[in-house]
């Protein structure tokens, strides 16, 4: 939640997983719409899924 004294225009960070299957579409489309809205939204992009967990496994 913003505090009281955050400015009004100020961006929220979320976080966004794109993940596997039809993830990634649907994460794209919800972006798109968020933007297309005006949201005030700074994206954090993680990795999450079996792309993921592969890449992991391969550095042990």
């Amino acid at each position: 939640m913003l505090s009281p004294n955050s400015p009004i225009n100020s961006k929220r960070k979320i976080t966004v997983a794109y993940g596997d299957g039809i993830g990634p579409d649907i994460m794209k489309a919800t972006l798109v719409i968020l933007d297309a809205v005006g949201a005030q939204l700074e994206y954090e992009l993680i990795e999450i899924g079996e792309q993921s967990t592969s890449k992991a496994s391969v550095l042990e």
